[in-house]
């Protein structure tokens, strides 16, 4: 049993994103869909992130405080809400979902500094699949947070646009600049986090956890050609986002 839900597009969700596709695969290209289907997922996966909360262990609310919805590492589009596990984060989140088996914990005190006793028998716990109770009680406010987000993306022209141009948005390090703005709807609140950023390739990700001792020249190269990619995208979506800083060649 995973600590998180990885969620999938099913049901009256899939319904809703193929009304997405047929309206703008032969203006976006799968690539602009899966665009907009993947801020619709992750909106939807926020949404659920408040009743995971709530059906959360309260005791001391360390775990709850943890419970995130954010974008699928694995499948696009896609979206994990639950506990971020980790050791900077709830790392004892998978004991309490999971539950443990009968085990001994190795243990030493003044008492048993010298005896073959260092050992007690811990019984074990039983896991609390929270994460799972909570979406099935709630299962309405993630699906109607993606309906409700698809219907802005097909009928509001600039903040389908604003989506489309994220991640350029994003690189050109102006996406900032979006978080308030005036709007008080929570769709506007988070343009700066790489959640809704599509993935990095290869290239990228050796380039972002290199060492100093990286070529310049090839990390130049390694940049212009993204940047060339991003100015083709505004072009295929026909967008037109601050990219004053996304130099090529």
């Amino acid at each position: 049993m995973p600590t998180s839900l990885e969620l999938e597009m099913q049901g009256q969700i899939r319904g809703q994103a193929e009304q997405l596709q047929k309206a703008f695969l032969n203006s976006l290209g799968w690539k602009g869909v899966r665009k907009l289907e993947q801020f619709a997922t992750v909106n939807a996966a926020r949404a659920w992130a408040k009743s995971v909360r709530a059906e959360a262990p309260q005791k001391s609310g360390a775990l709850a405080k943890t419970v995130r919805g954010r974008r699928s590492r694995y499948t696009r589009p896609g979206a994990v809400v639950g506990p971020t596990v980790g050791k900077k984060h709830a790392w004892w989140a998978r004991f309490v979902i999971r539950g443990t088996k009968p085990h001994t914990i190795p243990t030493v005190t003044a008492s048993n500094l010298f005896s073959n006793t260092r050992f007690i028998q811990h019984p074990g716990v039983q896991g609390d699949p929270f994460v799972d109770r909570a979406i099935a009680k709630n299962y309405n406010v993630g699906a109607d947070a993606f309906g409700a987000t698809i219907v802005m993306l097909m009928t509001d022209e600039a903040k389908r646009a604003k989506v489309l141009g994220m991640e350029i948005e994003y690189a050109n390090r102006t996406a900032a600049q979006w978080q308030g703005g005036g709007e008080s709807r929570e769709w506007i609140s988070h343009w700066s986090d790489p959640n809704f950023v599509g993935p990095l390739t290869t290239t990228q990700s050796y380039f972002r956890s290199r060492t100093a001792g990286g070529s310049d020249k090839i990390r130049a190269i390694a940049a212009s050609s993204r940047n060339a990619r991003l100015r083709q995208d505004a072009k295929v979506f026909g967008i037109k986002p601050n990219m004053s800083n996304l130099r090529v060649g």
